[in-house]
């Protein structure tokens, strides 16, 4: 686990101030003579994109120290999931959305928000101030607001257009299924000589977000419509890999494009290096992890175009769509439950959402207005040079769908499938004993959780 201290620097303060250096009216600000020296600690998955904010929040409460204590994704909910309590003392807790359902789940893990009062309004007040899909990522099983939302995410695929010829970047841009992707993928390695993805997992991953359908059970086996989804993205995940599909090849025409991928971890010290050694050309990044692109290969700014993943109605409630994003709760067992409400009003105000978003300095906003006013079309991201507005490729992704029907089998399937497909990718398994191994780890989870 790695813990550190959100530090304030007088040069980044100066900067921020302006976009949110003021308190929400509706928040409840203390004041300064009155506060004791506290402590506020953060649990969560990433911090990207809000840690000005924080910043700007502190400045405004002096005698207030913000902790974040960061983990990876999954061992970060591994507590919700159980439904047991954090393990350790923590006041605020960011609920990425694939973990949503978990944490509706076990309200009782949270302070029920609705039971507060800010600025004269009741907080369910508030569910206009967000994208509906965001909101309602929030509302537990028995109608308890749980948490708010900070942000909201997509996928964009990135691909290197200095390594794509003009030709394979419009066939990726006008792709209609997985299948054109992985032809035009297919293309990009052919001429370039280079992989397309850093591995099969970003493909795999990708797809299996799209879907809405729920994941279920008939008798001793995976019911017809999951086996066929789940089937069909392992296909495609093969065909990424240059290995062979089982049953029916959902791409026939394709032919044998040879390994579209490499085998290396997104994000990890390998992936850095190989990436600034433009040894593939194309990234599925969200919105709030597109800023790692940079920082490994900073030499490429410019260079890189964002695709629309493909609107594929072949995937079971398929089609681009949001991925969700943080929702921010106050852990039940808080003791600093007004200074903790004090922060997260703040960070999900619609006015600093949109004013942080629109300086370059926050998260893809969850506010509805910033959307509305055209604040996120008309985002931009200097590093992405080659894209007139970033923020006009991720707003139809985030203004659609929600991801609400996530669930705890939905997640423990993608990672069964991420894990066999990793086995596949080092030549540890065949496609097949892997995928019938996968299949069985799966259906024994669904039976668990039924």
């Amino acid at each position: 686990m790695n813990r550190f201290t959100v530090l304030v620097l007088g040069l980044l303060l100066a900067l921020v101030a302006a976009a949110c250096g003021n308190v929400p009216s509706e928040s409840m600000a203390m004041s300064v003579e009155d506060a004791e020296a506290t402590t506020i600690r953060i649990s969560t998955s990433r911090i990207e994109g809000f840690e000005t904010a924080l910043a700007a929040w502190e400045r405004e409460h002096p005698t207030i120290s913000v902790e974040v204590v960061a983990d990876s994704p999954r061992d970060h909910h591994d507590w919700i999931l159980e439904g047991t309590r954090p393990p350790a003392p923590v006041d605020i807790v960011a609920i990425d959305s694939e973990y949503g359902a978990a944490a509706r789940a076990h309200p009782e893990l949270f302070v029920d928000l609705s039971v507060f009062r800010a600025g004269g309004a009741g907080l369910t007040d508030r569910e206009s101030d967000f994208l509906a899909s965001r909101w309602n990522e929030g509302i537990g099983i028995g109608g308890e607001l749980i948490s708010l939302p900070l942000d909201v995410d997509a996928q964009l695929l990135f691909v290197r257009s200095d390594l794509a010829s003009a030709e394979i970047i419009d066939q990726l841009v006008t792709a209609n299924s997985w299948c054109d992707v992985l032809d035009g993928a297919g293309a990009f390695v052919q001429t370039s000589g280079k992989a397309f993805l850093a591995d099969g997992e970003e493909m795999l991953r990708a797809i299996l977000s799209q879907s809405r359908a729920p994941l279920e059970a008939d008798g001793d086996q995976l019911s017809e419509a999951t086996r066929a989804e789940l089937e069909r993205a392992w296909n495609l995940s093969m065909i990424t890999a240059g290995a062979p599909t089982i049953g029916a090849n959902p791409c026939p025409n394709l032919g044998d494009l040879g390994p579209l991928a490499r085998d290396l971890t997104p994000g990890e010290s390998v992936w850095q290096a190989e990436i600034a050694s433009d040894d593939f050309g194309a990234v599925i990044s969200p919105w709030s992890t597109r800023s790692r692109i940079g920082q490994a290969h900073p030499d490429s700014a410019g260079k890189w175009v964002g695709i629309a993943l493909p609107a594929d109605s072949q995937t079971p409630g398929g089609g681009s769509s949001s991925i969700g994003g943080l929702q921010l709760a106050i852990a039940a067992g808080s003791d600093e439950v007004d200074v903790a409400l004090d922060l997260i009003l703040t960070l999900t105000d619609p006015l600093v959402q949109r004013r942080s978003f629109a300086k370059g300095e926050g998260p893809l906003p969850a506010a509805q207005d910033a959307h509305d006013d055209g604040t996120v079309h008309a985002g931009t991201d200097p590093f992405f040079l080659a894209m007139p507005s970033i923020g006009a490729q991720y707003a139809p992704v985030v203004e659609g769908r929600s991801t609400r029907l996530a669930t705890v089998e939905r997640i423990i399937a993608t990672e069964i499938l991420i894990d066999a497909l990793a086995r596949v990718q080092a030549g540890v398994e065949t496609p097949q004993a892997a995928w019938d191994a996968a299949t069985i780890e799966i259906l024994h989870h669904i039976e668990l959780n039924s």
